[in-house]
């Protein structure tokens, strides 16, 4: 990833989404807990509950969608 200079992925199961892999997914997940990066399966660490907008979705409906899932941003 910093390779890449990439801070998060999407992890697709075929064509569907499964989640993201973040920076902080490594950082906390699997640095902090002293697992293997190079043998963990990206499955295990990643984080799955993921809330999801369309393009055609407004701001104020995006934004809800945030607050309920309990999303806090400044």
């Amino acid at each position: 990833m910093a390779d890449h200079n990439v801070g998060i992925v999407i992890v697709l199961d075929r064509d569907r989404l499964a989640g993201i892999f973040s920076e902080r997914d490594v950082v906390r997940r699997v640095l902090h807990r002293g697992l293997d990066p190079e043998t963990l399966p990206v499955g295990e660490v990643m984080t799955a509950d993921i809330v999801t907008a369309d393009a055609e979705m407004d701001y104020e409906s995006a934004m809800s969608a945030m607050d309920e899932a309990g999303i806090i941003f400044w």
